[in-house]
């Protein structure tokens, strides 16, 4: 299955790449919707403020994608850290690696 990127473009998206591209951003679009600098993010995960595989992921040594809908989470409750903690549990329990298994079936292993 494939989503247009617009109604008359050439350019085909799978549907699982335009949920990504919801969800992980470069750093150039998320100071476009934060407002916070590549030097602010680069410092936020030196500091460890920020969590690798959490807020961000190293795809490789040139990109960087981060966890939309968690940094704006932790904008705004990054002075109430149980309350960012409640959405890091909400996001993890929503990944598919933690959803159970539906009982009777055998998972095949390739």
């Amino acid at each position: 299955m494939s989503l247009s990127s617009t109604p008359n473009s050439n350019v085909k998206f799978s549907l699982p790449e335009v949920i990504l591209r919801e969800l992980f951003v470069d750093p150039a679009l998320l100071q476009e919707k934060l407002g916070l600098s590549t030097k602010t993010l680069q410092s936020l995960r030196r500091e460890g403020s920020l969590i690798q595989g959490i807020h961000y992921s190293e795809v490789n040594s040139r990109l960087i994608l981060y966890n939309l809908p968690l940094m704006i989470d932790w904008v705004v409750n990054r002075h109430d850290p149980e309350a960012h903690l409640r959405a890091i549990e909400n996001f993890q329990a929503s990944l598919l690696s933690n959803q159970a298994k539906p009982k009777g079936q055998r998972i095949k292993r390739v």
